[in-house]
């Protein structure tokens, strides 16, 4: 007689057994739990991050004093369309989108869609 309660007894072998059992099954469930526990924050910074890489480029562009309308076209100018694309794109003449595309570099005090990379490439999501 090893341990007993009641008339139940358990034998070394049905001890070692239930010790194992109630391992397989922390193991199992332990993820669970910390999934459930965690997922709320790991979605939080998921969002938090793609939300925080636009508001950052908006933001650093109307500290520059950009307008709505050259911010949009700064940020096509980022991702590589020409200044024909963009008119197209935004179904504004050719002219206009020059003056845009001149008042931001003028206004970033830059010269060059390469500098505008440059200085803005941390903000490129």
């Amino acid at each position: 007689k090893v341990f007993g309660q009641d008339g139940v007894f358990f034998t070394p072998i049905m001890m070692a057994v239930m010790s194992i059992l109630m391992v397989i099954i922390y193991f199992f469930l332990s993820p669970f739990f910390i999934k459930m526990l965690y997922s709320g924050e790991w979605i939080d910074d998921t969002y938090r991050e793609d939300i925080s890489q636009t508001s950052r480029l908006d933001a650093r562009l109307k500290d520059y004093g950009l307008t709505p309308a050259e911010i949009e076209v700064c940020k096509l100018l980022l991702d590589g369309y020409t200044l024909r694309q963009i008119s197209g794109i935004l179904s504004k003449s050719y002219s206009t989108i020059n003056t845009y595309c001149t008042s931001i570099y003028r206004k970033l005090n830059i010269n060059s869609r390469v500098e505008l990379l440059l200085m803005l490439q941390e903000y490129k999501s």
